[in-house]
């Protein structure tokens, strides 16, 4: 009696989408039915499994070697493998010794197209576990999706080459095949033969779904100063590597759908932290449509343009001469301390949502204030006043863009 046993065969796969696990389970299933027909192994019952990262499939009472078996070869004809005399023909002794016999051991079938030579040969099974490896290789390959992905470069690509056998230079290589090769080679419009853009957006996505609250200024600082004085760890570099990612974030922002202008107007306000950012932009989005806002930014963009070069926030009460700009510093300080712990908490929709009551006392102030007094004293003050009300709307973002792409 032949002797049985159980296969289990699993592979880990990257996440598999839903819709491609049911295919892919009936594909292994009918695939080992016919590998098992064509090398001649009985079995049981077959059990597909799978789950996102797993395929799987079970098959019971194996046997655990070929069933042995009769080979019959049809050879040339009677009339080709004999002569006139009775003797073999060199077609007969050919066919003969192909096939690892003698001449002797052929034997003359009729056919409906003649007489024929036929050799007939016992095989003995194999053992089943000498042809599993190639037989579930061809399924593994023969599996069929509407996307396929394969690696084959960089760590998963070294590790595959080393595991063929590949010299360990080639797999090295294979590894470090998208590293730059010096550096400054920012990718173009055009063309990225090292995959950063790709790499930059990896970077974010991560930081962006494991929620981490970290300065990209300050991480960029520490990695360049590991590699002491073979790069330039100073700002300059600093700053252009974030602008390279930021150009990445804004881009990959937009292309999933959120408003440009929140998107450029909170950047404004600092890239450096992603996920603070990513919050003012719905926050900045979601208040858009807020009455207060139009009055709130085009305020805004006169603040920059007439502050310019203004960077001191400190207002002096007894130079406060009309009540206009007495009633604005009056709520910009009580706002200032309302948004303080919303501003901790990261809450930045209510904090925006204190900036907009302010509408009307801009308002009123660009309409009864001339800031430019010819009291240099008075003037300054009023400056700095603009310049702290301009710093708190720059705590969410520069709020002038959405104006200008809205």
């Amino acid at each position: 009696m032949t002797k049985m046993s159980d296969l289990l065969f699993e592979i880990g796969t990257e996440e598999l989408p839903a819709g491609y696990l049911e295919p892919a389970l009936r594909q292994m299933g009918q695939m080992f039915v016919e590998k098992a027909r064509e090398n001649h192994l009985n079995h049981g019952n077959l059990q597909t499994f799978a789950s996102p990262r797993r395929l799987a499939l079970r098959v019971h009472d194996l046997s655990l070697r070929q069933q042995d078996r009769i080979l019959e070869y049809i050879g040339p004809s009677l009339q080709a493998g004999r002569n006139e005399q009775g003797e073999y023909s060199k077609a007969a002794v050919g066919f003969a010794r192909s096939k690892g016999a003698s001449p002797d051991d052929l034997q003359v079938v009729e056919l409906e197209k003649g007489s024929y030579f036929m050799l007939k040969k016992d095989v003995k099974g194999g053992m089943t576990s000498t042809l599993l490896p190639a037989m579930l290789k061809e399924i593994l390959l023969g599996i069929s999706f509407p996307k396929s992905m394969r690696w084959g470069e960089g760590t998963m690509g070294e590790v595959y080459a080393a595991h063929s056998g590949e010299d360990q230079a080639v797999s090295l290589a294979i590894r470090e095949h998208y590293m730059p090769k010096r550096a400054g080679q920012i990718p173009t419009g055009t063309a990225d033969p090292f995959g950063l853009r790709r790499i930059a957006l990896a970077v974010l996505h991560s930081i962006e779904e494991r929620k981490y609250a970290l300065s990209l200024t300050e991480l960029f600082h520490k990695a360049l100063s590991l590699y002491g004085d073979k790069v330039d760890g100073g700002a300059g570099t600093v700053n252009a590597i974030l602008d390279f990612l930021a150009k990445r974030y804004r881009n990959d922002q937009v292309a999933r759908g959120a408003d440009s202008g929140a998107v450029a107007a909170a950047m404004a306000g600092g890239f450096s932290d992603v996920n603070d950012c990513a919050a003012r932009i719905t926050a900045l989005s979601e208040l858009r449509s807020d009455p207060g806002f139009t009055v709130l930014a085009s305020a805004y963009k006169r603040i920059k343009n007439i502050i310019k070069g203004n960077t001191s926030i400190e207002v002096q009460d007894v130079l406060l001469k009309e009540g206009a700009e007495k009633k604005l510093y009056e709520l910009l300080c009580q706002v200032q301390a309302k948004m303080e712990p919303q501003l901790a908490q990261k809450n930045y929709r209510d904090a925006f949502a204190l900036l907009l009551t302010m509408k009307e006392p801009v308002d009123l102030f660009f309409e009864e204030v001339m800031v430019m007094d010819e009291d240099l004293s008075v003037r300054n003050n009023r400056l700095n006043l603009l310049t702290a009300l301009g710093d708190l709307v720059l705590t969410i973002g520069d709020i002038s863009k959405m104006q200008q792409e809205g």
